[in-house]
């Protein structure tokens, strides 16, 4: 008997101090399984008192001889089995113990979209939801909470299925949305210099993680973050021209050159570069709907009084004809 309980001692010692093999891993968890804590040996008691009632089930199911006075056996190694024990209990059987921390123990999807690509989600709330070219939407299987979390880098137009005991939120790169119910557009495209908001119908709650800075959206207001500066804007726009990619079109009110090549880059699966800091700063209106990249580049190259031209698969666009 003095064999197995060194041996026993000097496996709690290993398990104690995290040098324990995965074979004792598994054996003390299938003892662990097999103690009786039907008293709730770690719940209730002083320090005292657990380690005594942990002492007493080591005794037990160890060496299957009737339990000595605690004086006897209070050692070191018994010390070292009931924290031992407590360590297992929280890192082990944590999930068993305690509700789930929010986002755990959930399924999630990832959608993505390519350059020149678009495809439609429908999420298991009823919820509907757009997903732009080169576009990622992330969003669990099942909403098993108190609220709707789903998470977005690229465009994507939201209908929102309205349910007041659990908010739809979007989290982003800087910002974060909420909603009831409601119809929006979010551009949060990570190599673009703003993130965008645009409601079409319904009002939409827009705030900056960790900030105490909050903004509410209705009908037809467009809310920009700037990445870099941090300036928050907000105004009154056609949400028609905002969310008009859903039906095949691109609709440019007074924007910036860089940006509208951007968006033709995603559109068309091409390759854009604009040598000119005055010229990515031009500003541009153009409706484009239908139209094949030829003729789209010469419509902008008309508006915007440049030339282009191609060098190894890139589109060149510059103030000269010079190459």
């Amino acid at each position: 008997m003095q064999h197995k309980r060194g041996n026993f001692k000097n496996y709690v010692s290993r398990l104690s101090k995290k040098k324990a093999s995965a074979l004792e891993k598994k054996i003390f968890a299938r003892w662990f399984n097999q103690l009786d804590l039907s008293d709730n040996v770690l719940a209730d008691g002083d320090e005292d008192t657990i380690q005594e009632k942990v002492r007493r089930a080591l005794q037990n199911h160890a060496f299957n001889t009737p339990p000595q006075p605690a004086i006897i056996y209070s050692q070191f190694w018994l010390r070292s089995a009931a924290a031992a024990v407590l360590i297992f209990l929280c890192s082990a059987l944590y999930f068993h113990l305690k509700p789930p921390r929010p986002g755990q123990l959930v399924a999630y999807r990832e959608i993505h979209t390519l350059k020149g690509e678009r495809k439609m989600i429908t999420l298991e709330d009823g919820t509907v939801i757009q997903l732009n070219n080169e576009s990622s939407l992330k969003y669990p299987e099942n909403f098993s909470g108190n609220s709707r979390e789903v998470y977005l880098k690229g465009e994507a137009f939201f209908k929102v299925t309205h349910d007041p005991a659990k908010p739809f939120r979007v989290h982003m790169d800087g910002m974060n949305v909420g909603v009831l119910g409601t119809s929006f557009d979010i551009k949060n495209y990570p190599e673009d210099k703003n993130i965008s908001v645009t409601v079409a119908t319904g009002k939409v709650g827009v705030s900056k993680p960790g900030g105490k800075q909050a903004f509410l959206l209705m009908p037809g207001d467009r809310l920009s973050y700037d990445r870099l500066s941090g300036k928050i804007t907000q105004k009154k726009v056609d949400p028609a021209n905002e969310t008009a990619w859903q039906q095949g079109e691109l609709v440019f009110r007074d924007e910036r050159l860089e940006m509208i090549c951007r968006s033709l880059e995603r559109w068309y699966n091409v390759n854009m570069h604009i040598p000119s800091k005055s010229l990515q700063d031009k500003k541009i209106s153009l409706k484009i709907k239908g139209d094949d990249f030829n003729s789209v580049i010469n419509m902008l190259s008309l508006s915007g009084g440049f030339h282009y031209y191609l060098k190894d698969k890139t589109v060149v666009l510059t103030r000269s004809t010079g190459k």
